[in-house]
């Protein structure tokens, strides 16, 4: 029984600016193209006229009658746990009905995965309808073979995770706006002013929150759901091996330290593997499944052994993570076009944007479960994100554009200093036209032409001893074509030159590393002294968390 007076004026306000919203950014996305993807526009608008009712009416408050069941049973027992929480986060406590933060916060969770079933189920219906009239447009009408259909499930498990943790998070906020603003001494006075405040709010949701939302899921689900499980045990790792492991001072720090290193150590052959082997798409996916795995041990406390399986699971799968996430989502650009260009700007944007929310989460609402509420549940959040992340990569790998792997930066370093070496005794010329004339430069390859990576780096006089390494000292080092023999004798300028900029970087490099370096010792000594601390006020954890 619903106890909101406005409900009916809030569902009809949201299908209202959402419809308008939606209208207007598919005429703006499909442009010339709208009435010829009709249906795709009709299948999302039904699609969000169904979310919009599931939107509102599962935060609406309502009254609770009956009695509790006391059924001791397993469907007793969560309907009695059901019951007992609010219908939203922010809902107003009442007489018989006080909620804790707990209660609150799990309120969160449960919607969320209402919201997720609700957007992974119309997403379903929504998308296959379109489908099936598009299908059927193309055995009719050749012309419509050139309008892309979108995938039934990668589509619905779109919305499912955009329902999941945008809509659920904003709508939980704009409710909690819309309590106050109707509990006021204003809005009781002139009841207008909710009213008119419940329009602006939900405008202001839909056309900056949603809309936006909806694109940055497209292009980086799998990297914020990843930087959001590796974080959540990041922030925390030092405080569960002190608490569950009694690990002490020394052997935690070793521990963590030589983990924390390893796991950015092992992005360098993973990037090696990605360049030279595998590409980027199988490495991300094995890197996604290594971690998945970690995720899911959960080892008793004299299970050591497991423990540090874990860890080098973890620390293998961010090697095939780290090095290839960003770099595939740009590989989905073609930066020759203005339009690709500006693109690939608003994907960096949205990367560093899921990025900075992956972390407050990971930070906040992950590590105050993992402290206040139960290890088991902290942990077990993480690892579903992750799966999460590479079930909606994994959904999506038909529409990719996987470029073939081309070579390792780290293996053409290698031929330089060999090269280099193996001329040492060579002596460049001092005049720099004579110079250029002995250098081996051969024109870029189509197939390097066809990826936009065919940028000609012009020859600098720093680091002379390198260019020996692309000296020509005997016609015998090309064959018949003027291609190198052995490129670990002769090495292309633009090889030579690539190295050049890398020892340009170091000096930024090297003070990166001075600065994690002491920034590092808050994960772990910071944290020990925190927890051996003696706190003159009283709190509600026996423990302090990490992200303190």
């Amino acid at each position: 029984m619903l106890a909101d007076p406005s409900f009916l004026f809030k569902i009809g306000t949201e299908i209202v600016i959402d419809s308008c919203c939606a209208t207007f950014a598919e005429v703006q996305k499909r442009g010339e193209d709208f009435w010829a993807e009709f249906e795709l526009y009709v299948a999302d608008l039904l699609v969000g006229l169904v979310v919009n009712i599931a939107l509102v009416g599962m935060l609406a408050p309502y009254v609770r009658i009956g009695q509790p069941s006391v059924s001791k049973g397993f469907l007793g027992r969560m309907q009695r746990a059901y019951g007992a929480l609010p219908s939203s986060v922010f809902e107003a406590e009442r007489p018989g009905c006080r909620f804790s933060v707990n209660q609150r916060l799990a309120t969160y969770f449960y919607k969320g995965i209402l919201y997720g079933s609700v957007g992974f189920g119309c997403g379903i219906i929504g998308q296959g309808i379109a489908n099936l009239i598009m299908t059927a447009k193309r055995s009719i009408k050749k012309s419509e073979e050139d309008i892309p259909v979108p995938p039934l499930l990668k589509s619905a498990a779109l919305w499912g995770v955009f329902l999941a943790i945008s809509s659920n998070t904003r709508y939980q906020i704009v409710n909690g706006l819309e309590r106050l603003v109707e509990a006021s001494a204003l809005a009781k006075q002139v009841p207008p002013v909710a009213l008119a405040f419940t329009i602006g709010v939900r405008f202001a949701n839909n056309v900056y929150g949603g809309m936006q939302f909806v694109d940055w899921a497209r292009w980086s689900g799998n990297e914020t759901f990843e930087k959001l499980a590796s974080m959540s045990l990041i922030a925390n790792i030092t405080v569960y091996l002190r608490t569950r492991y009694n690990m002490n001072g020394i052997l935690l720090v070793n521990v963590v330290s030589i983990w924390s290193g390893s796991s950015n150590l092992t992005s360098i052959p993973g990037a090696l593997i990605s360049d030279t082997y595998l590409g980027k798409f199988y490495t991300l996916l094995f890197g996604s499944i290594a971690s998945l795995l970690a995720d899911c041990v959960e080892p008793k406390g004299w299970q050591l052994s497991i423990l540090y399986a874990g860890l080098a699971l973890l620390a293998i799968g961010s090697g095939g993570i780290r090095p290839c996430n960003i770099a595939f989502g740009a590989d989905q650009f073609d930066t020759r076009t203005p339009k690709g260009k500006t693109q690939l700007e608003s994907f960096f944007n949205w990367w560093y944007f899921s990025f900075t929310v992956a972390l407050v989460i990971a930070l906040t609402v992950v590590v105050y479960i993992q402290t206040n509420v139960s290890w088991v549940i902290g942990f077990v959040i993480p690892t579903a994100c992750l799966f999460l992340s590479t079930v909606i990569f994994l959904i999506g790998h038909h529409t990719y554009i996987i470029k073939k792997p081309q070579g390792s930066v780290f293996v053409d370093v290698a031929k330089v200093v060999t090269a280099a070496c193996r001329k040492r005794k060579q002596k460049v010329n001092d005049g720099q036209d004579s110079a250029e004339k002995s250098f081996y430069d051969p024109p870029p390859s189509p197939l390097l032409e066809s990826y936009s990576q065919n940028v000609k780096l012009p020859h600098t006089v720093k680091f002379r001893c390198l260019d020996k390494a692309a000296l020509i000292t005997d016609s015998i080092e090309l064959d018949s074509q003027g291609k190198a023999k052995n490129n670990w004798r002769l090495c292309s300028i633009q090889q030579v030159e690539q190295l050049k900029m890398l020892l340009g970087m170091v000096p930024v490099w090297i003070t990166g590393i001075v600065c994690f370096l002491a920034m590092d010792q808050q994960n772990t000594i910071g944290i020990l002294q925190a927890i051996q601390m003696t706190k003159p006020y009283k709190i509600s954890t026996s423990h302090q968390p990490g992200s303190a």
